[in-house]
């Protein structure tokens, strides 16, 4: 963070020289004066590209989604590089921005708050105490670590300035928003559903909790898909979805998805699957033989699906065959399952070269391919389709009100916004593939089929407590593309109970994320902080910390 600073400082010391033109950039990728036309798009693209990459990752592998991280085993090495972009990249631009316009902007200046709640609570929520307002540091003398609850009513106070402020008539016209083209009424919502998530996530921690939802309820929050705070990626190389770009630019190195979201989106038919996956071999026999003969790899195979199931290899395990398609099944049914090679939880085994036959992320989020019958390898289609990031949509306001009622905050249908929240997202999945010759959508039918198997866990379920936990597996579902939401639902809930369980365990569950060896090492300030251990230290509003 002191690199960082220090190049703040001389661009802000350079820019307050009389003999510099302020027309004529020395370097145009790093212009000496911007404007908030120009920073408010590198915000918002910079920011999803980091938030979506590495770190979204990390926490669809903690939920047990995809492999990355799956075990836990991480160092202080790990997010030195996620840390450094945020804070050189997104935040320092934020800053910049809420700093160049105030009450005679403000509209940008109430989107920079926003944004600015959004990055420094997720920093909150990833590592916990973390510095803030870094700008205002010296390189002799950095930005000390602001505490995890200071930051959020910080946020808070924030978001409702800019709620207020977006109500005013500004001077400016607010362009170069590659989100809602300056649409204050969208961004107004925007901070009003931020504040509910923000509420619900430090819930466990504020006495006050049904009081403040209650007043934030009846309040217009994101509702529609329209309203849906989310970032689409260009088509342009290199700048597509960072999903697309592992799995579809030259070889395959996305990380394995997990068996266990394959299982149970075959068993439960969903109307996703073909839009969340897609295989790249139908040779279930030559994966076995290369793969699965080993008399070591028998010992993953830990039986029926259930708890403590290991699924090995969906196509070579009896009891999961038998699941789907009963005792005889066909050849045509064998060599579709077989494109649906992935890992167990935490399987330590090493990795083979196995990129161009194992599950790849479909169309959506990514942007790559439908699923379609016949295999389509990904050198057919490199170009990539419109990869998307959903960061806080009508779906995770659902999610937040349906917990929010369960608990008794506030009364709702839990039957219906929980139906909602299912069809809303089949539907946001489905026509994110719209303008894709590829795609099949799933019939009425079969939507009607799947939503009315999950509205029969939920009313059969005895208690507020088992409903919450049928709602957080859903959730879980939901999250493909986004995990932000459904890591901290697990960990103020520990929903969803039922997840495969790691097979091996060299860390414990990640209650944060290990601050960054840069930082330990260059702030002075983070002495205090040298001895944090991720899996045994949780944030300030994670109660619960969960242990396997």
């Amino acid at each position: 963070m002191l690199t960082r600073l220090l190049i703040i400082s001389i661009l802000f010391a350079v820019a307050g020289c009389d003999f510099i033109n302020s027309d004529v950039n020395i370097d145009p990728n790093q212009p000496v004066s911007v404007s908030p036309q120009l920073l408010l798009p590198q915000i918002q693209s910079s920011s999803a590209r980091i938030l979506a990459g590495d770190l979204n990752r990390a926490q669809h592998g903690f939920l047990g989604l995809t492999s990355y991280l799956d075990d836990f085993n991480m160092s202080n090495g790990t997010w030195n590089d996620a840390w450094e972009a945020l804070y050189s990249g997104p935040l320092a631009d934020v800053e910049k921005m809420i700093a160049m316009t105030g009450e005679s902007n403000p509209h940008y200046y109430s989107i920079g708050l926003i944004y600015k709640a959004y990055f420094n609570t997720i920093l909150v929520d990833l590592w916990g105490d973390v510095p803030v307002d870094v700008s205002a540091g010296t390189p002799d003398d950095p930005t000390p670590f602001q505490p995890g609850m200071v930051i959020y009513q910080n946020a808070l106070a924030d978001l409702d300035l800019a709620i207020q402020m977006l109500e005013r008539l500004s001077p400016v016209v607010v362009t170069g928003d590659l989100i809602f083209q300056g649409k204050s009424s969208a961004w107004q919502k925007v901070a009003r559903s931020l504040k509910l998530q923000l509420l619900m996530t430090t819930r466990l921690v504020n006495s006050n909790i049904a009081a403040d939802i209650k007043a934030i309820v009846d309040d217009e929050l994101i509702s529609v898909p329209g309203d849906d705070f989310s970032f689409v990626f260009s088509k342009a190389p290199g700048q597509n979805h960072p999903w697309f770009e592992l799995a579809y630019s030259g070889d395959n190195q996305f990380q394995y998805i997990d068996y266990q979201v394959m299982f149970e989106m075959l068993w439960d038919k969903d109307p996703r699957l073909n839009f969340y996956f897609k295989r790249q071999t139908d040779d279930y026999r030559a994966v076995i033989t290369e793969y699965f003969s080993s008399p070591m790899e028998e010992y993953y195979f830990c039986g029926p699906y259930g708890a403590g199931t290991c699924f090995k290899y969906l196509a070579d395990n009896k009891q999961v065959i038998e699941a789907l398609y009963g005792d005889d099944p066909t050849e045509e049914e064998l060599k579709y399952l077989g494109g649906f090679l992935g890992r167990d939880r935490a399987n330590p085994r090493g990795i083979p070269d196995d990129g161009d036959q194992r599950l790849l992320p479909g169309l959506y989020p990514a942007g790559g391919l439908f699923d379609t019958e016949r295999l389509i390898f990904p050198k057919d289609n490199t170009d990539g389709d419109n990869g998307v990031f959903p960061i806080l949509t009508s779906v995770d306001v659902r999610f937040y009100l349906l917990e929010a009622s369960l608990l008794g905050y506030i009364q709702l249908d839990d039957a219906e916004i929980f139906e909602q929240a299912i069809r809303t997202h089949i539907t946001q999945v489905v026509e994110f593939g719209g303008s894709n010759i590829e795609v099949e959508s799933p019939s009425a039918d079969a939507i009607d089929k799947y939503v009315t198997l999950w509205m029969s866990k939920l009313n059969v379920a005895s208690s507020a407590e088992r409903k919450l936990d049928i709602v957080a597996k859903q959730r879980w579902f939901c999250s493909w593309g986004n995990a932000y939401h459904g890591y901290n639902l697990f960990r103020r809930t520990g929903y969803p109970t039922e997840l495969q369980p790691p097979i091996q365990l060299p860390r414990q569950f990640a209650l944060r994320l290990p601050y960054p060896s840069s930082e330990l090492t260059l702030n002075p300030h983070a002495e205090a902080y040298q001895q944090i251990v991720y899996d045994l230290d949780a944030v300030f509003w994670d109660t619960l910390r969960f242990q396997f």
